[in-house]
């Protein structure tokens, strides 16, 4: 979270004020802002009781455990399990063994669970699909009873009869307006409210099921109820909740001696306090890079103001790593966590960390010393794999390309373990080359009674060059094309929800590079193929939150913003669609989460004011008329296909005010689909077939350009675009390797990778070598000829990856030669 500078000048204010007077010892910060107890000793307990009904087909003779969770920590480290015992007045045999259980908590706890088995190792409820439930939430105000179904288990089948589900709105109570983003959890499955306010739960078992809504960012006050689920039915439930004002609550924290110098964070159960709402690797939820850093005010003391919303229950804790490493510990040893409700006026926290460490084990200092290469900005991460690779962890720099990092828990769950480091958190990418790739080996330590002290050296980075680039060719005369040809950057999708904070992190560096336009590429996910779902996965996708902040960065940076919203797919395009069944039920299915993707980033694009929305795709052409796959078979698109796009780009266009495009390539027939009616602009991936070598001369590739605009792009310009007046806007790119056949015909020589291979950030390709200066001479071809056409009115460079400088063989310019000459190209063109 930022801070403000006039929060800043006060907080130093503050800081100062505070020593100053406390070292008089007549006056503390307490008599200028009221001083919060986050003593739970003082707190209204109340109780909550908890019937389950089981399925029958549950293994007998086993335990069946409540299991309460800490996200702050991690949902897979830090359950508290909590034995059930048979309801006996409640049984009934013909719909399931009921168990309960009644634990105590302070009020207005919001509790977050999940059900258990635990026989050999425990066994961990799941959804009607074989999803893992992430939890069940339930908010305890006064005293409780929750009443919930177990679905299945992870070892047996779905015992119940057919399942229904939970629909509806959720709304504003103020305005009435859709609320978007908010978390809604019911039966054990989560969904996130589109940008219209809906959200559906399906897959839920007969019963009453307790139905919450929750703001990831505390927004709005959570609202619960219970709701009554019938077989194949839908429950409807519309909501209001209630938004919260913010109030301004300030962390002041004594930390134990030894503690590093402007490391400390706090880490909590909100969005803004680092807090993703997904998994993580290694069972962790909150990522460093969104935590709240304190500012060391001197003598061991750190502190931080926050705005926080009135009303929301805040768990925190102080950490130099995240939830799970280097997090505050009891005394004894003990995770720590701290809890109170933000009240309506201005407070202070005053707290103190007992200590970094747990267990009888010392630290661990890592003191890292990177290559001179390494690019200025970048930060250094370490991550560590006591089971599993889990969430990387920034250094601290104490000089140029010298790094360190001191860790101090949870040496007493842990034993060996081993590590590695990488630039920007991108470990798996970015990674030392010593330790590089998805699962490698890593450098190992084992802690000890004794502090350690481990000097290491990274030699070279995986995919970063060692010697600088030759400088570019110099540019050709450039007619300037004025400000309303579009000069754009186009970025790749995120993977994982910290893409989403670099994304943020580099879209003023992409303002510098001269371009009037940046393409966000938000996600959702197919998490299922028959019948098809498409929808948010936190784990992978961002936010309602983390898009809303890349959209007002780039409008604050003067930049137009497009929102060109795209599919994860669980494995390759082509392959998915060869392998789904593709009846009519399966194409209205299909359609049906189509048209609910394409409204949610319609309104979406409305309301967080972007300029532009683009749809389309090649992905796609299966389910246009007349859609074949890629072995060329017809793919059995529904005969009317033309005038369901018809209806879903008219319901576009009555939800977004904005310019409308349509990206594709060029087409196989001469037939326009009736859907380009409510289309403003075709942004065409344009591919001339560029064989660069190296006794390929630029004029000869000019030429091979130029045949391509003049040939084929112009006469799907002028035969589809130029009698409506719709705008041609090219979307260029180019994998950094040497020697590419962009050539996949049958007929072609030597080995032929599509682009797709290169659209991911380090691409395993051995038959190719590194190619930048291939990449940059492709881009000064595209910016030398396509400009120069007066038909065309803007191109778009694709692919551009954010967290990090990679020299790698992707389509991604970042930190490679054809970036900065990109940058002179788009200076000259305006």
């Amino acid at each position: 979270m930022s801070i403000s500078r006039p929060k800043r000048m006060l907080l130093s204010f503050i800081f100062l004020l505070s020593f100053t007077l406390s070292s008089c010892g007549s006056i503390s910060l307490g008599d200028i802002f009221p001083t919060l107890n986050t003593d739970s000793s003082d707190e209204v307990m109340v109780d909550v009781t908890f019937f389950v009904q089981i399925p029958l087909n549950t293994p007998e003779g086993e335990i069946i455990y409540l299991s309460t969770l800490d996200e702050v920590t991690g949902l897979g480290v830090n359950a508290t399990a909590h034995p059930m015992e048979p309801a006996l007045g409640d049984a009934n045999l013909d719909q399931g063994l009921i168990y309960k259980a009644t634990i105590t908590v302070p009020q207005h706890t919001i509790i977050k669970y999940r059900y258990t088995r635990q026989n050999q190792y425990a066994v961990i409820e799941h959804t009607q699909d074989d999803e893992q439930v992430r939890y069940r939430m339930a908010k305890a105000d006064n005293q409780l009873e929750i009443r919930d179904v177990v679905s299945k288990w992870s070892d047996t089948s779905y015992y119940w009869s057919e399942p229904g589900r939970i629909s509806g709105i959720i709304s504003d109570s103020s305005t009435g307006e859709p609320v978007p983003g908010m978390l809604v959890i019911g039966g054990g499955v989560q969904a996130f409210t589109t940008a219209s306010g809906s959200y559906m739960l399906p897959g839920l078992p007969p019963g009453v099921h307790n139905l919450v809504v929750y703001a990831p960012d505390g927004t709005y006050q959570e609202i619960q109820q219970g709701a009554e689920v019938a077989s194949q039915a839908n429950t409807e439930a519309n909501l209001a909740i209630t938004p919260r004002e913010y109030v301004d609550v300030t962390f002041l924290v004594s930390v134990p001696i030894g503690t590093p110098e402007n490391s400390v964070r706090l880490v909590g159960n909100l969005y803004q306090l680092g807090n993703t709402f997904g998994n993580l690797p290694g069972g962790m939820n909150t990522i460093p890079s969104r935590m709240p850093h304190l500012t060391f005010a001197g003598d061991n003391h750190y502190g931080i103001i926050l705005s926080l919303p009135v009303g929301a229950e805040i768990r925190y804790k102080y950490t130099l790593g995240d939830g799970f490493w280097n997090a505050e510990h009891a005394e004894d040893g003990s995770f720590s966590m701290r809890r109170f409700i933000v009240p309506e006026y201005p407070i202070q926290n005053t707290d103190e960390v007992f200590t970094w460490k747990s267990g009888t084990k010392d630290s661990i200092t890592f003191d890292l010393w990177t290559p001179e290469n390494t690019p200025v900005g970048e930060k250094v991460y370490i991550q560590f794999n006591p089971y599993g690779w889990t969430t990387p962890l920034p250094m601290t720099e104490v000089a140029p390309n010298h790094w360190v990092f001191i860790l101090f828990s949870p040496f007493d769950i842990l034993s060996d373990l081993t590590y590695r480091y990488c630039r920007e958190g991108e470990c798996g990418i970015a990674d030392d080359a010593a330790t590089s790739g998805i699962y490698p080996e890593g450098r190992a330590v084992s802690p000890s009674a004794e502090p350690q002290y481990i000097a290491d050296t990274v030699e070279d980075w995986a995919w970063l060059e060692s010697t600088s680039f030759a400088a570019n060719a110099p540019l050709p005369a450039i007619t300037p094309r004025g400000e309303n040809f579009i000069t754009g950057i186009e970025l790749m999708t995120a993977s994982k929800p910290a893409d989403s904070v670099q994304m943020s992190a580099a879209i003023p560096n992409i303002a510098g590079l001269n371009s009037s336009w940046v393409i966000l590429t938000p996600t959702w996910t197919f998490t299922h193929q028959n019948p098809p779902v498409i929808e948010p996965n936190p784990n992978q996708d961002p936010l309602w939150i983390d898009l809303s902040t890349m959209t007002r960065i780039a409008l604050t940076e003067g930049l137009h913003v497009a929102i060109h919203p795209q599919p994860h797919f669980p494995d390759d395009p082509p392959d998915w669609w060869m392998n789904a069944p593709l009846d009519f039920s399966w194409w209205n299915s299909w359609f049906d989460q189509y048209h609910a993707f394409a409204i949610h980033f319609a309104e979406t694009a409305q309301i967080q004011g972007a300029d532009m929305l683009i749809l389309g795709g090649d992905w796609l052409t299966p389910a246009l008329p007349g859609g074949k796959l890629k072995n060329g078979d017809p793919s059995g698109v529904p005969a009317d296909s033309g005038l369901r796009w018809v209806e879903i780009m008219n319901d576009v266009n009555a939800r977004f005010s904005g310019t409308i495009a349509w990206t594709m390539s060029l087409p196989s027939t001469s037939s326009i689909p009736d859907h380009f009616e409510h289309v403003d602009q075709v942004h065409l991936n344009w591919n001339p077939r560029l064989a660069i070598t190296t006794d390929t001369t630029l004029e000869e590739l000019v030429n091979t350009a130029n045949l391509s605009l003049d040939g084929e792009v112009n006469t799907f310009w002028s035969t589809w675009l130029k009698t409506d007046d719709k705008l041609l806007v090219l979307r260029v790119l180019y994998p950094s390797v040497s020697g590419w056949n962009p050539d996949c015909s049958s007929d072609s020589d030597g080995p032929c990778y599509p682009i797709s291979t290169f659209t991911t950030p380090a691409p395993i390709v051995a038959e190719y070598e590194t190619g930048f200066s291939e990449q940059a001479l492709a881009y000064q071809v595209y910016l030398s000829t396509a400009p120069n056409k007066s038909w065309i009115s803007g191109i778009i460079s694709q692919g551009y990856y954010a967290p990090a400088v990679l020299h790698d063989k992707s389509i991604s310019i970042h930190g490679k030669p054809a970036e900065s000459l990109l940058q002179e190209w788009y200076f000259k063109l305006k």
